[in-house]
This record gives C-alpha cells, structure tokens and sequence, in this order.
C-alpha cells in the first residue's frame, strides 16, 4: 500500500506540472472513472459547505448573528475558523445542526422550530449538457434532482457565463446556498472546453463584493488530460 501511496503522489506531482502548477501542494488520488470522481466531488463540496452551514446554524440558534442562513452557508473557512476559536466550539456542539451527521428532515425541523424559517436546500449548478452523473450523484446524497440547476449553453456547446450569474442571482433570491459550480474542459460530446477562467471570475467577484465563498469544479475526466 505504501509503494501505492507512492506512485499515485508521483503520478499526481507529474499532471500538476503538465497544467502548470506547483507539485508541493498539490493532492489528488485515482478512480475507477469519471463518474466516481464526480461522486467525490459532490461529498467535498457537501462536507464543506455543511461545516459552515451548521455552524451559521448554531450562531444563529445563539444570538451571535443576523446574517441570513445563504450568507453563513458561504463563509469561508477563515470566517468558520474564527468563530470556532472565538467561541471555543467543538465538533459535538454543531452536530445537531449538521445535514450529514443527522438527516436532512430532521435538521430543517430544527430549523424551522428554532429559527422560524426553513432550512436552506442546496444546489449544485452544472453546464446544459451535463453529464448523468450530476443528477446520479444528488440522488445519492438525498438532494433530489431538481437541485441541479443546468446553466445554457453557447452556440458551440460550452457554458454561457451570463447565465452562470443569472442563476447564481436567482439562488441566493431564493435562499438556496451553491454547492458547487462546475465547467467542464473537455466535454464528452463535443470535446469543448467551458470558459473557466470567466466562471472562476464571477465566482471571485461574487466572493469579494458579496462574501460568498462558492466551490468551482473542473470536470476534465474525459476530455482534461
């Protein structure tokens, strides 16, 4: 297994280089497929964003904030560090409040019992030609299918950045916290590449004039290497 562990960080260092970045820092594992690899994505991006989401939860539940349960779902984690530290929480005093450790169900009617108002549904947003894992993978975490929200397409079948905004718009409107955004280079029908260099702008700008920290994932199983 060490010998494994070896050859999959060598592996790894080695495509970091190909696309230019540093191999120091960089981490990665193999799978069996793509399909898995999304699967994978979707538990990162869920186990993230339900930390922050219960801690919002407890601040809440505890009269240290007014912030709205969207804006707390996308702290950051310099934000969840400090408040963790400042109130000297540890794992147990969030986890009632955590959509993963406890079921959903029973997590909004806490929700809604102590705060009066229904626990936040996330999304995950994915370009119009979506590959069936996306949905596969929200039925598999208990989100349903209606929470992947699929951004229009361009006339040579890449991501429409203007409509990655209109649905960033219209989840926070509707109280629904992001997830994961994801573009995908180099995709399985047509071999395009989405403009990820624009979503990770509007994602930034997002962060920085809103304080909405949104994942963005690279879906490059099939056409990336």
């Amino acid at each position: 297994a060490l010998v494994a562990s070896q050859l999959e960080t060598q592996a790894i260092n080695l495509l970091a280089e190909m696309v230019g970045f540093d191999p120091g820092p960089a981490r990665g594992h193999f799978t069996s497929g793509g399909t898995l690899a999304n699967f994978e994505a979707v538990w990162r991006a869920r186990y993230r964003l339900d930390h922050w989401l219960a801690l919002g939860i407890w601040l809440r539940i505890n009269g240290h904030t007014d912030a709205s349960l969207f804006e707390l779902a996308h702290c950051g984690w310099d934000f969840y560090e400090a408040k963790v530290a400042e109130h000297e929480l540890v794992d147990a005093d969030m986890a009632p409040y955590s959509a993963v450790l406890n079921s959903t169900l029973r997590v909004a009617e806490s929700v809604a019992g102590r705060l009066g108002e229904r626990w936040p549904e996330p999304v995950i947003i994915v370009p119009g030609n979506k590959h069936y894992s996306w949905p596969k993978a929200a039925n598999v975490f208990g989100m349903g299918v209606e929470s992947v929200w699929a951004c229009d397409l361009d006339a040579h079948g890449r991501l429409e950045p203007s409509s990655l905004s209109r649905l960033l718009d219209r989840a926070q409107h509707e109280n629904r916290p992001v997830m994961m955004v994801v573009s995908v280079a180099g995709t399985t029908e047509l071999g395009m590449i989405d403009p990820i260099n624009r979503v990770a702008d509007i994602l930034e700008t997002f962060q920085e004039q809103r304080g909405l920290h949104i994942w963005h994932h690279i879906d490059a199983a099939y056409g990336g290497y």
